[in-house]
């Protein structure tokens, strides 16, 4: 069975002995709300359904785990939908690793609030 891991969203690497780190840190929340719109626009949705191989998925998905919130939201904010055509394997891990980073500091957040 796997070990599991805690990240900072920032950067996946830089821990003690080459672990990755456990503080979480907030993006901007100007790009949290462009994230969101994206969602809510239907602009994911569409572009999510793409057809990718699942080799090419998997790699895209290894390399975009090493970005940080920024690169990972500059990617984002700076694609078209031509960019998402010619490579949706790359488009499709960057916006699932974003979603994955948010999705999880919202819990965490939520989490904490709870015991309060």
């Amino acid at each position: 069975m796997g070990e599991i891991l805690k990240f900072n969203p920032n950067r996946q690497t830089g821990g003690e002995n080459g672990q990755p780190e456990s503080e979480l840190i907030m993006p901007d929340a100007d790009r949290v709300d462009f994230f969101t719109k994206f969602l809510s626009d239907g602009s994911a949705g569409k572009l999510m359904s793409l057809d990718a191989s699942t080799s090419s998925s998997r790699q895209s998905r290894e390399i975009v785990t090493s970005y940080t919130f920024d690169e990972l939201f500059d990617w984002l904010e700076k694609s078209s939908e031509n960019d998402w055509k010619i490579r949706p394997a790359f488009y499709q891990a960057v916006f699932e690793e974003l979603k994955s980073r948010l999705d999880h500091i919202l819990k965490k957040f939520h989490l904490e609030n709870k015991k309060e």
